[in-house]
């Protein structure tokens, strides 16, 4: 599970950290930076406080994730409550986890908004911005 926790903070740096597919790293200053100097201990630290409340996980999110990913927002608060539920890591292994997180993936992959402005003819080079007509807040 270990492996499904990775996945989710490799996902939610990309979302911080870039414009979209081949697109260039944003210069947007964000206490994320700091994370890469972090002893292991004190990252550990800031990442349960990033998780540990699902408003303030959707505050940060909301205010830090870059416009091409903003439609990602649900689906990462979605995959959040299922790897850490209540805000916490799992106590012991859980078999029906990875399934549950494959449709979390499935259903963003549905959703027209995460899947919106992909000019016809360009799927495959996705150099494209997601650009939000409306900020509103996320759905529960």
């Amino acid at each position: 599970m270990d492996d499904l926790k990775s996945m989710f903070w490799l996902l939610f740096w990309i979302c911080v950290h870039y414009s979209g597919p081949g697109g260039k790293r944003v210069k947007k200053a964000n206490d994320y930076e700091e994370w890469k100097f972090r002893s292991p201990k004190k990252l550990g630290i800031d990442k349960v406080g990033a998780v540990g409340k699902e408003q303030d996980f959707l505050n940060f999110i909301g205010a830090d994730f870059t416009d091409y990913f903003a439609p990602l927002v649900l689906w990462v608060k979605r995959r959040r409550r299922e790897v850490f539920p209540g805000g916490f890591r799992w106590s012991e292994e859980d078999q029906t986890l990875y399934n549950r997180i494959k449709d979390v993936l499935q259903r963003a992959m549905e959703d027209p908004a995460v899947m919106a402005d992909l000019p016809e003819g360009e799927e495959s080079k996705q150099t494209h911005r997601y650009k939000t007509q409306s900020k509103s807040k996320p759905g529960k």
